[in-house]
């Protein structure tokens, strides 16, 4: 039996852990969870392929984005956290939101995430430390991400 593919040795992919820096990414998932009355949103993200940047089509999955903090060391950082990544998705100014439609409308919505690692049994991961604006909201051509 014959059996035949095309390959394309250009485009071969990295993959190692991606490095730790800012990548132009598009919402992939974005749910509300909650756990013990403590609310959260898990949400996967894949590095753009119309932008100019390594790692085009790589997954950082399984992220989590804390909506309150029970430790008053990390509520400001926490407040911020959440006001950038409803900003990123085009909330402005102070307003009240409906977040399951808000995330409802985030899939598919181009951001720019700073990437950082975790450790989890002995394997490092990547993972999103922060969403912001995205750069490119329509990158027409390819553009450089520094």
């Amino acid at each position: 039996m014959a059996f035949k593919i095309n390959v394309n040795t250009n485009n071969t992919g990295n993959f190692g852990v991606m490095p730790k820096g800012n990548y132009e990414m598009k919402i992939l998932k974005a749910k509300l969870q909650e756990y013990k009355g403590n609310y959260s949103i898990s949400f996967d993200v894949e590095v753009r392929s119309d932008v100019d940047q390594k790692y085009k089509g790589a997954k950082v999955l399984y992220n989590t984005l804390y909506l309150s903090s029970g430790k008053p060391e990390y509520e400001e950082q926490t407040e911020q956290r959440v006001n950038s990544f409803f900003h990123a998705l085009g909330c402005n100014g102070e307003v009240e939101i409906d977040v399951d439609e808000e995330l409802k409308k985030a899939v598919g919505k181009n951001v720019l995430c700073y990437v950082g690692h975790r450790e989890k049994d002995g394997k490092t991961f990547p993972t999103v430390i922060s969403v912001n604006k995205t750069k490119y909201p329509k990158a027409e051509g390819l553009q450089n991400v520094e």
